[in-house]
């Protein structure tokens, strides 16, 4: 037989630094890690395929020399890919296979009983695997430093993040051979010659031609937008832009049975009376050096690796009886070569099933001889092919699980990566066996062979080219909608109906409006809660971005059960922002640490005190406000003025100035306390600048206050910011002693960020609102009871009076959520009982639940006096305690300073404020004491 290679036929330029590294390119690196990303809205994701792809590696990067020390590559699962956003159209033009998923095509696959989908761990086999991050490094450090940046920046970016723990994979070292795996083998030994990708392709590595020369395989039977070996082009998925470069990943976690396999081999070689290191090979096909049996059939000899030009060329057209390679063999069965015969190769050419291999073990190599130590070892196993269908799942289901390359001479499935479970019908049903056919023509059988590999996960992946990932990154441009529908705010329901009705614009475009209709509602909550309410059927109300909540119980409820309904969400957006702080911190070690230092440096005990102080700067601030004349701005001068003041006081950070100080506070609170906020980019750009500004001002104010504690200056005010500067430790400095309760300056200046933002920013706007409804004529009745017990200093009455307001006025942000850490039926046992599925945001607007009729007797009426529980506005359960009381305190004495003036009435109606993200809180409010 010839061993000279066919000339290649005007194989195509291939455009390396399209390509992701990792496809063609043979070097493998020693140490990876396989990251799982859930895209939970499309902005966010593409917010961070923008970032991340420039970091990608390409084909002609990983071939340069020297070559990288790190690769990083991506894919995605259907499911991703439309979590991105991908129109309608080009989804539904994915080939079936790929839309399934890997779980889906099981009973195809032989993934059955151990298996089986039901038995691997998430996120395989669950609808939250989106995203596949490969990182390869040549060292272990560099791996570790690179994952960490990417779990960092995916934890910077709302809207995606990871499921699950990965995985970890490793080469071993020279002590086992560079790519030897768990049984003992040499692997990755024989790879397809692909042509136009700049490789040599050696004998072997192709197709076996009738004049006994191997022709490459055409590149297109592994990359997208080149012709197949049958000349064809694939046109799916039908966008040519998305498609041209990419090609489809098949990802399967193999778990092994080393000491099974061992034990096996032991006891058939002893039965067969045959040496167990042959008994061994006939079972791959290779020997443990790699040489295949095809080449030394007798005994081993690792010498036919040294030549590349003869190591691999070897067909098993002679070995028709499988008396050299058994037909179960595992390189027999994965790429028959010519064993199918002149008749079956017309039928089903070898050329266009062959699959790329990529893989890494995982698990600590198990020394020949060593007991089972019980550690799970196996093999992380990518296969890269331009069709699943006829590539991967033709190997697996045809070559791999049935006899079909056999000629009805065998019916062995392959003993690694074949099913052990009965196939066929129950009359006829065969189980697992293999037959070692002998020279003088016996064939031993061994039935109900053992499992050795066991499917611990896996699914299927689009790895695009890198100009499709850029295009998968780009927000898609808006469409015009087809019409537009009257917004009625009293009927939101109707409404978003209305929009979700059109069938004539992508998934994407859709939406986008069915977006549109949930920001349009923010301006009424009330009406919002109302229209929701009217129907069983809507009150608990799913949209594109939150679970709407609307009665007063599941509100309550979602608040109350901490166990269910997280705060992570809040704390993904501090940590982005300034640091984690206990308001975003669900019940456990790190948020009891956090209140005990609150506890600790702000005593409830103080409260009494701080009541006195904030009456009279609110006195003093309302005196300012009127010194130079009867008319002023209620919003700069009160609202503001008072809760600023009480910052500076208590917490010891005055800001910079009130308006400055003010924009950072909003910016801050808009983008982690609205569930929406993560729509709108301009939010986001808002408050990560100037949260840079903030944190460089607490870093001063801190350290400025540090060296007048150093220097024991008589002048340094007992507030927040000493108190926590003196449970600095252990430290080197002269601040004796080292505390128990030791702390560090990033969290002060993190803890000190949340206390200002949650006492600033509801408590102003909560003030403007208040004031507003009791000025406005209609509401004649509620101003003069609050001013009369204002006037009376009747504090008790005129909290409850000041509430009342707050609960009826326009609320301010920031509202509130919650993000669901389990599958929940929220109204369980009534006739709203609907499922809150694990992973949603659920959007609690303490303004709908205050206006609950069937639970707030009378809810638009000013009643004072009311059960403390219909007052939600500052929220409610584990994360409110200290909060509450400091706001109702902030509320109460500047109103009660406010309506202490005579006649006091409004000038000109509140304005909002200007630019992100004042224009979403009240900007101006001109009152005057003059008619």
């Amino acid at each position: 037989m010839s061993e000279t290679l066919a000339a290649p036929i005007a194989a195509p330029v291939v455009p390396l630094d399209d390509i992701q590294s990792g496809i063609f390119d043979p070097t493998e690196i020693a140490f990876e890690a396989h990251l799982f990303l859930r895209v939970g809205d499309p902005v966010g994701g593409r917010s961070f395929l923008r970032s991340v792809a420039p970091q990608i590696t390409t084909q002609a990067q990983a071939g340069a020399t020297p070559h990288p020390t790190m690769r990083l590559s991506i894919g995605f699962t259907w499911r991703g890919l439309a979590a991105l956003g991908l129109d309608a159209t080009t989804l539904a033009s994915f080939p079936e296979e790929f839309r399934d998923g890997m779980a889906a095509r099981a009973s195809i696959l032989g993934d059955n009983a151990a298996s089986a989908p039901s038995q691997w761990a998430a996120p395989y086999g669950t609808a939250d695997l989106h995203v596949w991050l490969l990182v390869q490094a040549t060292t272990m450090p560099v791996l570790e430093a690179r994952v960490a940046n990417l779990l960092t920046q995916i934890a910077a970016t709302s809207g995606i993040s990871t499921v699950g723990s990965g995985e970890r994979g490793a080469l071993f070292g020279a002590d086992h051979a560079p790519a030897k795996e768990h049984f003992g083998f040499n692997d990755l030994l024989s790879q397809p010659g692909v042509e136009g990708v700049g490789q040599p392709v050696q004998p072997g590595q192709g197709t076996l031609q009738d004049d006994g020369t191997w022709k490459p395989i055409p590149v297109g039977c592994f990359l997208l937008g080149y012709p197949d070996g049958y000349g064809q082009t694939e046109d799916r998925p039908s966008n040519a832009e998305i498609r041209q470069n990419g090609t489809y990943m098949v990802l399967r976690k193999l778990e092994q049975h080393v000491p099974a396999f061992r034990a096996y081999v032991k006891e058939t070689a002893d039965l067969l009376g045959i040496d167990e290191e042959f008994c061994a090979a006939k079972f791959v096909g290779r020997w443990r050096s790699g040489a295949a049996l095809a080449l030394a059939p007798d005994r081993d000899d690792p010498s036919i690796l040294d030549d590349p030009s003869k190591s691999d060329a070897f067909a098993f057209g002679g070995d028709e009886d499988g008396s050299v390679v058994p037909h179960f063999a595992h390189i027999r069965r994965a790429n028959p070569r010519d064993a199918l015969g002149k008749r079956e190769r017309a039928l089903v050419d070898v050329t266009n099933h062959r699959i790329i291999r990529r893989a890494a073990p995982y698990g600590p190599y198990l020394v020949e001889g060593a007991p089972d130590d019980g550690n799970a070892r196996g093999i992380l196993f990518r296969a890269f092919n331009a069709s699943i269908l006829d590539q991967f799942e033709l190997i697996q289901s045809k070559w791999i699980n049935n006899g079909n390359e056999a000629h009805g001479l065998s019916n062995d499935r392959d003993p690694f990566v074949g099913t052990t479970e009965s196939v066929g019908p129950t009359e006829r049903q065969v189980g697992s066996s293999f037959t070692i056919p002998h020279p003088d023509g016996s064939c031993p059988t061994r039935y109900n062979l053992p499992l050795f590999v066991t499917v611990k996960g896996g699914d299927y992946f689009f790895v695009p080219g890198m100009k499709a990932l850029i295009t998968l990154a780009q927000e898609p441009p808006l469409k015009a909608p087809n019409h537009a529908p009257k917004m009625d705010p009293a009927n939101f329901v109707a409404t978003y109906q209305a929009v979700s009705a059109q069938t004539n614009i992508s998934p994407l475009q859709l939406r986008q409006e069915q977006i549109g209709v949930v920001f349009g509602a923010q301006d009424n909550l009330v009406a919002l809660g109302n229209s929701l309410r009217r129907n069983d059927a809507t009150k608990v109300f799913s949209t594109p971005i939150a679970v709407l909540l609307s009665t007063y119980p599941d509100i309550v409820e979602a608040f109350a059960l901490d166990d269910v309904f997280s705060v992570s969400g809040y704390n993904d957006r501090m940590t982005e922002l300034a640091g984690a702080f206990m308001l975003g911190m669900d019940p456990g070690p790190a948020y009891e640490r956090e209140s005990s230092i609150m506890r600790l440096v702000a005593p409830s005990s103080e409260l009494g005190a701080l009541a006195r102080w904030i009456e009279g700067f609110a006195s003093s601030a309302v005196e300012t406000a009127t010194a130079h004349g009867p008319s002023f701005d209620l919003v700069s001068t009160v609202a503001n003025r008072v809760p600023l003041g009480f910052i500076s006081h208590y917490f010891g950070i005055p800001g910079p100035d009130d308006a400055t100080f003010m924009t950072w506070l909003r910016a801050s609170a808009l983008y982690i306390f609205e569930f929406w906020a993560t729509q709108s980019p301009p939010i986001k750009d808002a408050a990560t600048s100037t949260a840079l500004q903030f944190g460089a001002y607490l870093q001063s104010a801190i350290d400025t206050r540090l060296s007048a504690l150093l220097a024991d200056s008589p002048t340094v005010p007992d507030d927040v910011l000493t108190r926590m500067l003196r449970l600095l430790g252990p430290d080197p400095t002269k601040l004796p002693p080292n505390p128990a309760v030791a702390l560090d300056k990033y969290t002060i200046r993190r803890n000190l960020a949340g206390f200002t933002i949650g006492c600033a920013v509801p408590p102003s706007g909560t003030i403007a609102f208040a004031m507003q409804y009791l000025l406005q004529p209609q509401n004649a009745s509620a101003l003069a009871m609050t001013r009369a017990a204002a006037m009376a200093d009747d504090d008790d009455l005129l909290t409850q009076c000041m509430l009342e307001a707050a609960r009826l006025a326009a609320p301010s942000p920031p509202s509130l959520f919650r993000t669901s850490t389990a599958d929940y039926v929220m109204g369980r046992g009534t006739p709203r009982a609907t499922l809150i599925p694990k992973g949603s945001v659920v959007a609690l607007y303490p303004a709908v639940a205050m206006t609950d009729p069937d639970f707030v007797d009378d809810p638009l009426t000013f009643r004072p006096g009311r059960p403390a529980y219909n007052y939600v506005m500052f929220g409610e359960g584990r994360h409110t305690c200290f909060g509450t009381a400091i706001g109702t305190m902030l509320l109460a004495y500047s109103g009660k300073a406010l309506l202490r003036l005579n006649g006091l009435h409004e000038v000109a109606p509140m304005k909002s404020g200007t630019g992100v993200p004042n224009q979403f809180y009240p900007g101006t409010y001109e009152v005057s004491t003059s008619g």
